[in-house]
């Protein structure tokens, strides 16, 4: 089921791309790749138990310009290792640093959303030398997640049947009125069924965060439910050693990237585009 949702999602990429295993010291990747080879690098890392294609929006628009890169992460709901890693430790920044060595990358705009800025987070505390300039929404690391979401959920796994959870927990997530997209609905009802739930990690130490010193901007939404964004912000510029910009998003909650396709590609690629 797991891969059917895969397969389908990545058929709605537009442009041509290719797939690439590369071997790690925690086990084999699955990468997708986009775009020009010669082109500027960009690396999407995905959120917590989700999938490369769930950047399907942003590689569509990403590949006519640059060489777009997106990896099923350990344990996710993709097609690499499924043993999820230590998430003490450098574990993860490892595995970033390898899937980059494989694919013959060294230095990369990095764009992750959820636990996908994290996985950024943690890679500058192995390797930031790879890491051209980040670009974080929604991002766990710098706070603890909102314990108001642990009230908000309770009564959807208390009376909601199994076969709904998916949606009813994307409209806690989510911002009022926004119909959850179709992908995000199959995705979470997967999830919630099958996967062991793991909850997001809590802040980093402030040692670990001054390790990013790539510019830096960081978007949360205005309904985001899983950090404070307001919080995340302050300590973001407490301690990010070149925090270019910090702003929170109107209208959306923590899936940013499905919930306002135009805004946030607006702002990955303007970004980006400066820091080219």
């Amino acid at each position: 089921m797991a891969m059917e949702a895969y397969e389908k999602l990545l058929g709605k990429l537009t442009v041509p791309y290719e797939t690439h295993w590369v071997e790690t010291a925690h086990g084999l990747t699955h990468v997708l790749a986009a775009g020009r080879s010669d082109a500027p690098p960009i690396f999407f890392w995905h959120g917590m138990d989700a999938s490369a294609p769930t950047w399907v929006e942003q590689i569509n628009a990403a590949a006519p310009h640059y060489r777009v890169y997106a990896a099923d992460t350990p344990g996710s709901m993709g097609k690499s290792v499924p043993e999820r890693l230590d998430r003490n430790g450098a574990a993860y920044g490892a595995w970033m640093r390898d899937v980059m060595n494989g694919l013959g990358v060294e230095r990369v705009h990095q764009v992750g959303i959820s636990l996908g800025g994290w996985l950024i987070l943690k890679l500058a505390t192995v390797a930031p030398e790879k890491i051209s300039s980040a670009f974080l929404m929604s991002s766990a690391g710098f706070v603890n997640p909102n314990w108001r979401l642990i009230l908000k959920m309770l009564p959807v796994l208390l009376t909601t049947p199994r076969d709904k959870q998916g949606e009813r927990f994307l409209r806690v997530m989510g911002a009022p009125g926004i119909q959850p997209a179709e992908q995000d609905v199959v995705m979470f009802d997967i999830l919630m069924k099958y996967f062991h739930y793991e909850q997001a990690p809590g802040p980093l130490p402030n040692d670990d965060l001054r390790r990013l010193t790539a510019p830096t901007y960081l978007l949360m939404g205005e309904h985001e439910a899983a950090f404070r964004p307001q919080a995340v912000i302050q300590r973001a510029k407490a301690v990010l050693a070149n925090l270019v910009k910090a702003e929170i998003l109107p209208r959306v909650g923590h899936g940013m990237i499905t919930e306002d396709v135009a805004a946030v590609n607006e702002r990955i690629f303007g970004f980006i585009g400066e820091q080219s």
